[in-house]
């Protein structure tokens, strides 16, 4: 998983390269976008593996490269089908057409609009069209229309950006704020592009309308920040940045390459000194595998290592608590994946983390398993007598 979530990083970084090379028509511009975006995938938070945002930033690259690229014969087209296949990825990501399509209509050719929105809707119409001939189209309708307006609800929005700011404290995702906003009030004194206004707006927006205020929704916002900097045409500055981000860039390589290395060097082991998987050892050796249930609110590994599903209908776990979203999800599915219908079930074992949701369950004795400096929280189910 994280050696494909490395790839499509690797990928989107080549794109954005390309996409800000077509526009300054050298190499230090570019090269400054590139580091910089690596940079902030590598903070913490940001470039973690299994993020949806990743794989949907993968095809948003795709359609903004074609857009800014004129040797395509189905420019348009295309650039409303890459955009569209990410919005089925992360529905947010919707946001950024928008920008696309006030460019377009700008522009001499107004009725390239047309071409956009018609790329757009292929990828929607065939998915409906499946969903529909298999008797599911009540999922479509619910993962694109009633779950976004429930994430938009007036109620739901007051919510979690109570959570976001606690969340930032308490993640310590301070710093990283800051020097995003940091960097974007460098970039709005600099801009003179009305399209990337327009495009860092809509990716700040896809930030504050998530739901969950989580910093790994600032992806979008990355990676239109980055492509900004073609912008910058005082050379001092320029020649500076590249100074800078290339001594960041070979240092934290370096770091990175040592602990490479030293696992390569023991290639053979890698997973049997992997702490998930000790932590999975140790539940095995624990627990009986034919009457074990597990609810992973964290490491879901585990259940991969065990071979066992989990006990709630979402991955997620802040959904597996959210009362709002599970109303919904038992209103037009009709599927009750409540906590309190999980809990009924009585799973063995609740995997859980603190820094996520409170490890206090009524009927369960709080654990937990340390290994190099790893802490592992779960809950067991207290047996009655």
């Amino acid at each position: 998983v994280k050696l494909t979530n490395t790839i499509f990083i690797f990928l989107i970084t080549i794109l954005l390269y390309l996409t800000v090379e077509n526009r300054t028509k050298n190499l230090k511009h570019p090269l400054i976008s590139s580091l910089l975006f690596i940079s902030f995938m590598s903070s913490r938070g940001l470039g973690q593996s299994s993020y949806s945002e990743i794989y949907a930033l993968l095809f948003l690259a795709m359609g903004l490269y074609i857009f800014s690229e004129n040797k395509f014969k189905f420019k348009f087209q295309l650039t409303g089908l890459f955009l569209s296949v990410s919005s089925l990825i992360s529905f947010g990501s919707l946001l950024i057409v928008i920008p696309v399509l006030i460019k377009t209509y700008l522009s001499k050719d107004k009725k390239n609009v047309w071409s956009i929105i018609l790329g757009y809707s292929i990828p929607h119409l065939f998915f409906l069209f499946l969903y529909s001939i298999t008797s599911k189209f009540e999922y479509y309708k619910f993962a694109i229309f009633d779950l976004p307006s429930k994430f938009l609800s007036e109620r739901y929005i007051q919510h979690d950006l109570a959570h976001y700011v606690f969340q930032v404290t308490e993640e310590v995702q301070f710093l990283n704020i800051l020097t995003f906003l940091f960097l974007l009030i460098i970039t709005i004194a600099i801009i003179n592009d009305y399209f990337l206004i327009l495009l860092n707006f809509a990716s700040i927006l896809i930030f504050v309308i998530s739901g969950t205020g989580a910093v790994h929704h600032l992806i979008f916002f990355a990676y239109t920040f980055c492509m900004s900097f073609y912008l910058i045409k005082n050379k001092t500055l320029i020649n500076s940045m590249l100074v800078s981000l290339i001594l960041i860039t070979f240092l934290s390589g370096a770091k990175l390459s040592i602990n490479s290395i030293n696992n390569i060097s023991d290639i053979n082991n890698i997973q049997e000194n992997y702490p998930v998987y000790q932590f999975s050892k140790e539940l095995n050796k624990n627990y009986k595998k034919d009457n074990l249930s597990i609810l992973a609110l964290d490491h879901h590994l585990v259940l991969y290592y065990l071979n066992v599903p989990n006990a709630s209908y979402f991955i997620h776990p802040t959904l597996v608590v959210n009362e709002q979203i599970n109303s919904h999800l038992k209103k037009y599915l009709n599927i009750d994946s409540s906590i309190e219908k999980v809990l009924a079930s009585k799973p063995t074992l609740i995997i859980c983390n603190e820094v996520l949701i409170r490890c206090d369950f009524d009927g369960y004795k709080y654990k937990k398993f340390i290994i190099k400096n790893n802490v592992f929280e779960y809950m067991e189910l207290i047996k009655s007598n």
